[in-house]
């Protein structure tokens, strides 16, 4: 069974390529840059107001230690064009020179061609209504039907199973983890709660070699660049890199979903500004 070296955003986008959720989309992106350590997050309590004060959380993000030396794709790319140097910026702001760029259509437009660029679907132009109007037709291709279905099962065992393997298989558990990393996201029935808890429970645990262990060829890996891996070890546990951040990382993304809420344009204006990340305007 091959790698699958798909990020969060290109697995929940082939699992249903007709929803067109482009925040998640992004979202995702986020979380996962996060946890291969590209990027670092800080959240901090801070006083608002002058007469009526109040306290108030706020998340700001750094450039972290895998910055410079990680191969990242072009929904990635996105996101670190527009660190400048090494000053921290707050959330809200950071999102907001995201939608400079790409609304949410465009992410999922881009992100879309980037899957048929890879061979994992087809995107066909039809022409409708007297051939005035044309409308794309997205469909899997044969491998993008096998990725579908290997991560499928990778969930469904994952769901099945996580919980007993914490509490009976530990090392298995640890290595289901580690495999999957931010793909961890996807797992239904498993809140960030959850997966920290599990975490927690298997710290002091090493990492085990399992022969059934399909679902160690999820993760995008997040090689460095100047990593040179032996194929012949491609299939092993000790192929996943011990760089990334734990699931904690993701703690200070409680508040997420208030961070795109409060930066207008995803929804609409903003648009390509030819970063390079797509390879086009």
């Amino acid at each position: 069974m091959g790698r699958l070296e798909l990020t969060p955003a290109e697995s929940y986008l082939l699992l249903d390529i007709e929803s067109k959720d482009g925040k998640t989309l992004m979202k995702y992106s986020l979380i996962n840059l996060l946890y291969k350590n590209v990027l670092s997050s800080e959240v901090r309590e801070e006083t608002e107001g002058t007469v009526f004060k109040k306290v108030v959380k706020k998340t700001y993000l750094s450039r972290g230690d895998r910055f410079d030396d990680t191969e990242l794709k072009a929904h990635e790319k996105i996101f670190c064009s527009v660190m400048e140097d090494d000053n921290e910026i707050e959330l809200t702001e950071f999102i907001k020179k995201i939608f400079d760029q790409y609304n949410y259509d465009d992410y999922y437009e881009l992100m879309m061609k980037m899957q048929s660029q890879s061979g994992l679907l087809n995107i066909i132009e039809e022409r409708v209504f007297f051939n005035i109007f044309s409308k794309k037709r997205k469909k899997l291709t044969e491998r993008g039907e096998d990725a579908n279905s290997k991560i499928k099962d990778i969930l469904s065992t994952g769901k099945k199973n996580l919980p007993d393997w914490v509490l009976n298989e530990p090392a298995r558990a640890k290595a289901y983890m580690a495999a999957c990393g931010a793909n961890l996201i996807l797992l239904d029935g498993h809140d960030m709660g959850m997966l920290q808890s599990y975490e927690s429970k298997l710290k002091d645990i090493e990492k085990q070699k399992h022969d059934d262990s399909g679902f160690i060829f999820w993760g995008d890996g997040g090689n460095r660049i100047s990593d040179d891996m032996n194929l012949q070890d491609a299939g092993s546990m000790d192929s996943i890199s011990n760089d990334f951040n734990s699931v904690s990382a993701f703690d200070s993304f409680d508040g997420l979903d208030a961070g795109f809420d409060g930066a207008s344009g995803g929804d609409g204006g903003g648009g390509c500004s030819g970063c390079g990340g797509c390879g086009g305007g």
